[in-house]
Protein backbone atom coordinates (compact mmCIF):
# COMPACT_ATOMS: atom_id res chain seq x y z
CA UNK A 1 0.00 0.00 0.00
CA UNK A 2 1.46 3.34 -1.05
CA UNK A 3 1.52 6.10 1.51
CA UNK A 4 0.84 9.75 0.85
CA UNK A 5 3.75 12.14 1.24
CA UNK A 6 3.59 14.42 4.26
CA UNK A 7 2.10 17.86 3.71
CA UNK A 8 4.57 20.67 4.20
CA UNK A 9 3.60 24.23 5.09
CA UNK A 10 4.62 26.51 2.21
CA UNK A 11 5.49 29.31 4.65
CA UNK A 12 7.48 27.69 7.46
CA UNK A 13 8.20 24.34 5.77
CA UNK A 14 6.98 22.41 8.82
CA UNK A 15 5.94 18.87 7.90
CA UNK A 16 2.44 18.30 9.23
CA UNK A 17 1.29 15.10 10.89
CA UNK A 18 -1.38 13.03 9.19
CA UNK A 19 -3.90 14.33 11.72
CA UNK A 20 -3.13 18.00 10.96
CA UNK A 21 -4.77 19.95 8.14
CA UNK A 22 -2.83 22.62 6.25
CA UNK A 23 -5.65 25.17 6.50
CA UNK A 24 -5.85 24.76 10.29
CA UNK A 25 -2.07 25.12 10.58
CA UNK A 26 -2.05 28.28 8.45
CA UNK A 27 -4.84 29.91 10.47
CA UNK A 28 -3.40 28.97 13.85
CA UNK A 29 0.32 29.45 13.18
CA UNK A 30 0.62 32.34 10.73
CA UNK A 31 -0.59 35.93 10.83
CA UNK A 32 -2.76 37.53 8.17
CA UNK A 33 0.24 39.62 7.14
CA UNK A 34 2.39 36.51 6.60
CA UNK A 35 -0.33 34.90 4.51
CA UNK A 36 -0.88 38.05 2.44
CA UNK A 37 2.86 38.47 1.86
CA UNK A 38 3.15 34.86 0.66
CA UNK A 39 0.21 35.24 -1.72
CA UNK A 40 1.52 38.50 -3.18
CA UNK A 41 5.01 37.03 -3.55
CA UNK A 42 3.68 34.03 -5.46
CA UNK A 43 1.48 36.23 -7.63
CA UNK A 44 4.43 38.50 -8.50
CA UNK A 45 6.60 35.48 -9.28
CA UNK A 46 3.95 34.16 -11.66
CA UNK A 47 2.98 37.52 -13.16
CA UNK A 48 6.48 38.93 -13.60
CA UNK A 49 8.53 35.75 -13.80
CA UNK A 50 10.47 36.44 -10.62
CA UNK A 51 12.35 33.63 -8.94
CA UNK A 52 11.33 33.41 -5.31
Amino acid sequence: MASKPQVQCPLCHLELDDSEHLQDHLVESHSSSELAEAIVSRWEATEYGYDS
